[in-house]
């Protein structure tokens, strides 16, 4: 919103002699303005209303009234093929860097059966990324997606494009436990700089082709880059091991193989 906003909640008299809760912003309580709402409800009222039929729309207009005047509204906006806000969807940001991560998830309390919501999905404006399918969207700020019940939709917004996946040979050494595997490289992108916010997931498969999970790691890239090290299984059995990076936002991969003798 731009601003820094502190709440606080306190207790007043109410005009019926009972006690009722009174949540602040910046300071402020009654009469001092307009940046003051009297909260006199029952939050676990309001959670139970929520789940049921009447509520599907409670929280999207609890959030207009009550944060709207400052000006504070989701980022990604889940709206009907007609242009209208649809009721019953949450959305979810995480930031990191350069990076916006979002979630979307229709929230149905009473579904029986799989249900289809035709959307437009409204993002800032960025090159746009299905995590859930490692698939490049382009760069846009809308997208139409079917959103199923319950089965939330992940993407990721930069403000460059993946442009590749970079790794150096893997560098090897006999340790006491067996033999230590470390691989490094790079995530390539075209019009910025890749920073801390990519995620590369490190699988490593024996030569029959076995993904062995127990050996999978994740790491944040850091500048770009990425490093990461795993010992081999003891007594490894001989011929090609793999080694494969995966970026978590673009789905781009790339990979090492190690010759076991």
């Amino acid at each position: 919103a731009g601003s820094e906003l502190v709440c606080s909640r306190q207790e007043m008299d109410g005009a019926a002699g009972n006690r009722v809760a009174v949540y602040t912003v910046n300071g402020a309580i009654p009469p001092a303005g307009s940046r003051v709402f009297l909260a006199n409800a029952d939050w676990g009222r309001y959670s139970a209303l929520r789940r049921t039929p009447a509520g599907a729309d409670l929280r999207r207009r609890y959030a207009d009234e009550v944060l709207g005047p400052w000006g504070i509204a989701p980022v990604v906006q889940v709206l009907s093929p007609e242009g209208q806000p649809m009721p019953g969807m949450q959305s979810f940001r995480f930031v990191k860097g350069a990076a916006q991560f979002v979630g979307i998830l229709p929230e149905d309390f009473h579904a029986v059966e799989e249900r289809l919501w035709p959307a437009e999905l409204a993002f800032p404006e960025g090159h746009l990324y299905d995590l859930r399918r490692g698939r490049y969207l382009g760069r846009h700020g809308s997208l139409r997606r079917d959103l199923r019940t319950c089965e939330p939709e992940l993407f990721a917004i930069l403000p460059y494009l993946v442009s590749g996946l970079h790794a150096e040979s893997p560098a090897t050494e006999v340790t006491p436990l067996g033999q230590r595997v470390t691989w490094q490289g790079r995530v390539l992108a075209a019009g910025g700089d890749a920073g801390e916010q990519h995620v590369v997931r490190i699988d490593l498969k024996s030569p029959t082709g076995e993904l062995l999970l127990p050996y999978r790691r994740t790491v944040w890239t850091q500048g770009g880059g990425f490093e990461s090290s795993v010992i081999l299984p003891l007594d490894p059995a001989p011929g090609c091991w793999a080694l494969e990076a995966t970026d978590v936002i673009s789905g781009m991969q790339a990979h090492a193989w190690l010759e076991v003798k």
